[in-house]
């Protein structure tokens, strides 16, 4: 989805597009007209506001009171002390559960006062389940109960306010991930789909809805979905076209869907878009809220230039996917460099021209035109002088071609002299506003890219033959990346380069130590790290090959205690891969006609992190005799698999074999898929839990809610 910035003409025109008006509802008409035969747990205020606090800055919760009666039937009934548990949930990532004792009240109904608070509150929704004494949990069925939680307008009275980010976190609550810990619904894209509909229907000016209805529609949209999908968001954006095409709130609001996936909609009514867009500056009326009315009111001065601006800006959302999505790399990066000169003029609101620069010059080198790149990267440069980007991405495409390296390597020093100020906390401020648009490539001025400079410049630094300067820069980036669970892959990288570096000026022992922390981590894209810790194990004199690889295991033990507290299985919902697949005894086989749920489980006799997770991959294959379970073994030969399996004691296992791995997905060793009776992959385990065992078996409880 691309960037957009909101600015003052779309507050003006349309200031309800990001807040629904709350509900009310009492926690009293839920529980105290006599006992349900079934759970009912209610809250007050109906949608709760979220505040920040003064002193820490987080935001927080007003109280909320929660009512909650057991039922004449429900699993709780005769619970003698109940528990709430309150998940706020995030829009990514897992959130953390708060605990609350809840008080019996002389009805029997159990009552507790509830204020929440940290990051996962500001997304604006909280689900709540209930436990008792004896650790039975009453989840509604699996449906949980739930509150939106709602902001104020201060310049109206007792207003509130649904935050729309309460709403997406709600909607994404359905796809099957889990939320939090003990917090997981069974995917049911039918019921987003109500819930989304359902919404929209309420708030017709939300068009926010219309984004996440035709994401469930096409099953995420882009390349899923079938054409029949795909005729119906045609028709349905069609409609809205002539209801809604002269706000400019709705372009903001849809467009972030429509232009990715333009190929697959109606040109046509890809057509009477953009001619609405261009339309806009003569339909589009300033308004404003006064009280619950929204009036028209005059134009002010700047009204038609700014509303001009945003046409320009919706037309780039529009024009810049199709260049990005040709094939060719040379024709795409003539598309992306004409598009750059068609818009490149912007003031502000220049989101799309920086990935246009970036992308062009990356399909310049793709296609061996370097200078094709070094043109448009020069024009970037000129465009936005002080941006470290164009040079960082310049040097790496050279990287790539292993070409111009001298060049490269000044280019590199230029983005690292050009990021100091961003990486500065005090002086970063005062350089955001330096540059025309956010950075997207090889640099960045958070945190979690910090490393990213040092690992560019080390890389070209050892290709030139610099190995002191290489390791010394290699060395930073392994320190910072090490820091940052979520640059894994840029971490290996990291430690291998920084091992070749370390041998090359002689320090092995520190080599071994970074090849090490590499081979370690819990998954793996190829045995280079594996094997070159082997190499240099070996050579140095510290032992076997069997050695080695009980070093090796021991520090990935280590390394996957750590990994199982940030560990989050992925959700899916896509079609099976395409697996070629054979036995041991070389005769094919196949996931298809299966009518069961599948583990598939794809791994390498060189990856130490699979030699972990295997042992409990068997115990679950033991422990569940309704599930197929196949550990498919990726481009080793069968002796190899067979001396493996008999050395691990895991000869019971039922292995498959395959030549490559499965194509469009990222290549991690180990990969557990979790296939679901209708032949859709629901679960990705793309790293290392602390029990892989476990984990497939709340995946299978998932998939089967009692």
């Amino acid at each position: 989805m691309s960037i957009r910035a909101v600015s003052l003409v779309l507050l003006l025109a349309a200031p309800n597009l990001f807040a629904q008006q709350a509900p009310s509802s009492s926690v009293a008409k839920s529980t105290n007209a006599g006992h349900p035969e079934q759970s009912v747990l209610a809250t007050e205020p109906a949608c709760p506001l979220i505040n920040s606090n003064a002193i820490t800055h987080q935001s927080e919760t007003e109280p909320i009171l929660v009512a909650y009666d057991s039922g004449t039937m429900g699993a709780l009934r005769a619970a003698k002390s109940v528990t709430l548990h309150a998940a706020p949930v995030p829009m990514n990532g897992l959130g953390t559960v708060a605990d609350f004792p809840m008080a019996r009240q002389a009805d029997g109904t159990w009552l507790a006062t509830v204020k929440l608070a940290g990051k996962s509150v500001g997304s604006g929704y909280v689900m709540f389940d209930v436990e008792d004494q004896d650790h039975h949990i009453d989840r509604n069925g699996g449906a949980y109960w739930d509150t939106e939680l709602c902001f104020t307008n201060r310049n109206i009275p007792n207003s509130a306010y649904m935050l729309p980010s309460g709403f997406s976190a709600k909607l994404s609550s359905y796809n099957g991930r889990i939320v939090a810990p003990g917090f997981q619904r069974a995917p049911d894209t039918a019921r987003a789909l109500a819930i989304a509909r359902e919404d929209f229907t309420k708030h017709p000016q939300d068009f926010g809805d219309l984004f996440s209805i035709w994401f469930l529609e096409t099953e995420g949209g882009l390349g899923r979905g079938t054409d029949a999908e795909w005729a119906q968001v045609s028709r349905e954006l069609d409609e809205q076209i002539t209801k809604n095409g002269t706000t400019n709130g709705f372009f903001l609001q849809i467009l972030g869907f429509v232009a990715p996936a333009q190929a697959r909609i109606d040109p046509a009514v890809i057509g009477r878009l953009r001619a609405a867009i261009i339309a806009s500056p003569r339909t589009i009326q300033p308004s404003r809220w006064e009280g619950t009315t929204l009036k028209l009111i005059p134009k002010p001065a700047y009204w038609d230039d700014a509303v001009a601006k945003e046409v320009a800006l919706f037309l780039s959302e529009l024009d810049l996917p199709p260049a990005e999505q040709i094939k060719d790399p040379e024709a795409r990066g003539d598309a992306l460099e004409a598009f750059v000169k068609k818009y490149g003029n912007c003031v502000e609101n220049c989101n799309e021209i920086a990935p246009a620069f970036g992308l062009g010059v990356q399909a310049f080198g793709e296609a061996g035109d370097l200078d094709g790149a070094k043109r448009l990267a020069e024009e970037w440069m000129a465009w936005d002088p002080k941006n470290p980007d164009p040079p960082a991405v310049l040097a790496q495409t050279y990287l790539t071609a292993n070409k111009r390296l001298p060049e490269a390597l000044e280019l590199a020093n230029r983005a690292a002299e050009l990021y100091k100020p961003f990486a500065d906390t005090v002086t970063r401020p005062a350089s955001d506003h330096t540059i025309r648009s956010q950075m997207y490539f090889e640099v960045a001025p958070w945190a979690s890219h910090k490393g990213r400079a040092e690992l560019l410049r080390g890389k070209i630094e050892a290709e030139v033959g610099d190995w002191a300067a290489a390791a010394k820069d290699l060395q930073v980036a392994w320190n910072a990346l090490a820091q940052n669970p979520g640059m894994v892959m840029q971490f290996i990288e990291a430690a291998i380069a920084l091992g070749g570096a370390d041998e090359h000026i002689g320090d092995r022992e520190a080599a071994l130590k970074a090849y090490l922390s590499a081979a370690s981590e819990p998954y793996q894209t190829d045995p280079k790290a594996h094997n070159a810790y082997l190499r240099l194990f070996v050579a140095e004199g510290k032992g076997t090959d069997q050695q080695a690889e009980a070093s090796l295991l021991a520090a990935v033990e280590e390394s996957r205690a750590k990994e199982a507290g940030n560990y989050v299985p992925v959700e899916l919902h896509r079609p099976i891969p395409k697996l070629q697949l054979t036995g041991l005894d070389g005769k094919a086989l196949s996931l298809e006609n299966r009518r069961r749920p599948v583990v598939v489980d794809l791994w390498a006799t060189w990856c130490g992190a699979c030699a972990v997770e295997l042992p409990s991959l068997l115990a679950f294959q033991k422990a569940h005799p309704e599930v197929d379970v196949l550990a498919v073994d990726v481009a080793d030969k069968p002796e190899a698999v067979r001396q493996f399996l008999m050395s691990k004691k895991l000869t019971g296992l039922h292995v498959a074999l395959t030549k490559a791995f499965p194509e469009g997905m990222a290549q991690n060793y180990p990969t557990t898929l979790v296939i679901s009776s209708k032949h859709e992959i629901a679960f990705l385990h793309a790293s290392m839990p602390n029990d892989i065992g476990a984990e497939l078996a709340a995946d299978l409880s998932a998939l089967n809610p009692q």
